[in-house]
């Protein structure tokens, strides 16, 4: 039987979170709000300069406000059109 759950999954498709380490912050997090809203204390699974770099990276990814992504233009193909 598998480990992985959903929340698992989810946390793992964020870059630089392998699933193993997705079960390491599943178990250092109350919840995923709480991954979200104190990612910071995640430095706190692991003592390796690495980890707390990606850790760094990883908030910088939860903080960036989102682009407002523009409308895509439809083309029309006057010849397709009848009338």
């Amino acid at each position: 039987k598998s480990s992985r759950n959903i929340y698992h999954n989810i946390m793992s498709l964020i870059p630089g979170i392998t699933i193993e380490r997705s079960k390491k912050l599943y178990d250092h997090f109350d919840n995923l709000s709480d991954f979200v809203n104190n990612f910071e204390t995640a430095k706190e699974t692991d003592n390796s300069k690495r980890w707390h770099t990606q850790c760094e990276k990883i908030k910088k990814v939860i903080d960036t406000k989102w682009e407002t992504t523009p409308d895509r233009e439809v083309i029309v193909d006057k010849g397709d059109i009848d009338g």
